[in-house]
């Protein structure tokens, strides 16, 4: 028995031996199966997008956008894979998913060797079926805003302002259901605002100043529930505001100075629905009649100008942000001062909320 005793116990730690190689090699196997995975290339661009891309460098010539490199590869572009449905079955594929430039035609004119070339938006962008967010603002963009863009269901920002483009703005824009942030401003925009964007159930903000708009504020504005931010200003609109827009009540900014709006200001647009508003510019317009005494019940006020419409009647609230566009905190305080000190608010200081 003494003599079996060393070999049991030699017999034993080698077994432990192999039972510890054996888990660090299972060990090593799902490290390097895992490397593997992520390793993987993902599946290539589809074939739609990888056109598009190759035309759009084609065109802008955008800096590192090099020929025959993975446009996913390139400067402000971003790629993810998605899921698509078949007639028989899923296959996963990569979309383009954002593409982000500036200064391109600047760029592009630079090294440009053709004699008749426009810096413009091609329409095939609107093929461009997996785009969420395109940016594409102060690049000197020529031409009309393509109508193909309303092709693209699951575009939540575009950003064309701050170019050079004219025309009228698409109708097809109100298709686009999934759009959140609308930015058009700063260029030759001509026409009516398409009533079409009152589709527009997701949007959050709409900005159409500094353009050469004209017609009256579409009625269909008032059901884009979700608008936080509606800017109009610097364009050549007529007609009435449209009481619609009492609807919005998730509205911080309404700015639509310097247009040619005509008529009284509607007694809701600072109604009970309407506690939001905190910057309301209507300057340098052609209404007339008091301004409502609504405005007195804004709390989180702190830009209010009616300055500049010469027909209307009655004392004036004014608060002009003296303390900076986004010194928000100084500016309520100050404008709520202004409020006490006006007979149009002062009257109704100390009244009960039923009074109000």
């Amino acid at each position: 028995r003494t003599d079996c005793t060393p070999r049991d116990s030699k017999t034993r730690k080698m077994s432990g031996m192999r039972r510890s190689q054996i888990h660090h090699t299972v060990v090593l196997f799902c490290c390097l199966a895992a490397a593997h995975a992520q390793d993987k290339k993902k599946p290539a661009l589809k074939e739609t997008d990888a056109a598009v891309m190759k035309e759009l460098a084609q065109s802008w010539l955008p800096e590192g956008w090099v020929k025959g490199e993975d446009p996913c590869d390139w400067p402000g572009v971003v790629c993810t894979t998605v899921t698509e449905s078949g007639v028989l079955s899923k296959s996963v594929a990569t979309v383009v998913k954002s593409i982000s430039l500036r200064g391109v035609c600047e760029h592009a004119a630079a090294i440009q060797t053709k004699d008749h070339w426009t810096c413009d938006l091609p329409s095939s962008l609107g093929k461009l079926s997996g785009l969420e967010f395109l940016y594409l603002n102060g690049n000197g963009f020529q031409g009309t805003i393509p109508s193909q863009l309303g092709n693209i269901k699951t575009l939540k920002a575009l950003y064309l302002n701050s170019n050079e483009l004219w025309g009228s703005i698409p109708d097809s824009l109100g298709k686009l259901s999934a759009l959140e942030k609308l930015h058009l401003q700063g260029n030759k925009l001509t026409g009516d605002i398409p009533a079409s964007f009152g589709s527009l159930a997701a949007l959050h903000e709409l900005q159409l100043q500094n353009n050469e708009l004209q017609g009256s504020i579409p009625a269909e504005l008032g059901q884009l529930k979700s608008l936080v931010q509606l800017d109009l200003s610097s364009n050549d609109l007529e007609g009435r505001i449209p009481p619609s827009l009492s609807a919005l009540a998730d509205l911080h900014a309404l700015l639509l100075q310097d247009n040619m709006l005509q008529g009284g200001i509607p007694e809701d647009l600072f109604g009970a629905s309407m506690r939001q508003l905190s910057r309301v510019d209507l300057s340098s317009n052609l209404l007339t009649g008091h301004v409502p005494l609504g405005v007195c019940r804004l709390d989180h006020l702190a830009l209010f100008s009616v300055e500049g419409n010469s027909e209307m009647e009655g004392e004036r609230l004014l608060c002009d942000s003296r303390h900076g566009r986004h010194a928000d905190e100084e500016n309520r305080a100050h404008c709520q001062q202004q409020m006490r000190s006006v007979l149009l608010c002062g009257r109704l200081h100390g009244a009960s909320a039923a009074e109000l």
